[in-house]
Parts: structure tokens; C-alpha cells; sequence
């Protein structure tokens, strides 16, 4: 994790890779072989589609983790806008308005 990152980022960073292990991308046992990818590495990982996957996974569970789809309904409702959600959530307002995006998705698949 970079330490110049601001708390946000960091968060859900850390929220990411707890998404990796969890998912069985990363074994406990392996972690001190880890190769560490940063942001401006992704390029490379769009040419498999297991890593894209695995990737979006993350994301899913590191938003999950973060910002609760029944919370995050819970403010859109009460008027919030997303800079005011990022604060309470924690997180960036970019997190937050792809979490607000795929939350309002959801709803409509529902």
C-alpha cells in the first residue's frame, strides 16, 4: 500500500486486497512472493480476462465492504449527494459514484 495515498485510497486498498484473499487470488501462505501491481501497471492485466475478473471481484467486495448497498439506498433516498456520501462512507467520491452507479443498477435488475 502507498503511504502517500490519501486515507480513502487506502482504505479501499486495503479493503481490495482483503477482496483478493477472500476470493483466492492471493493464498495467506504466499504473500511475502507477491509481485505488487499499481494502477499504472492495469494495462497489462486487460489482456486476461481471469485478471480482469479477479480484479472487478475486488472491487465488488472492497465496495461492499465500504459502502453497504442498504446504506448507500438508505442516503440517496434521504437526499445525499456523492461528495457527502464519500465523507460518511470514507471513501473517494470517485469510489462513491461507481458505488452509487452499480447500486442503482442493481435496483433496476431487481
Amino acid at each position: 500500500m502507498n503511504s502517500a495515498e490519501p486515507p480513502a485510497r487506502q482504505r479501499f486498498t486495503v479493503a481490495h486486497e482483503l477482496g483478493h484473499i477472500y476470493g483466492e487470488d492471493i493464498k495467506l501462505d504466499e504473500i511475502g512472493e507477491l509481485n505488487i501491481v499499481y494502477r499504472s501497471d492495469l494495462e497489462s492485466f486487460y489482456d486476461d480476462p481471469i485478471k480482469v475478473k479477479n480484479e472487478q471481484r475486488a472491487n465488488a467486495f472492497a465496495s461492499e465492504i465500504l459502502m453497504p448497498e442498504h446504506q448507500v439506498l438508505k442516503y440517496l433516498q434521504a437526499g445525499m449527494n456523492v461528495e457527502e456520501m464519500a465523507v460518511i462512507f470514507g471513501v473517494s467520491p470517485q469510489a462513491m459514484k461507481i458505488r452509487i452507479a452499480s447500486v442503482i443498477h442493481a435496483q433496476y435488475q431487481n
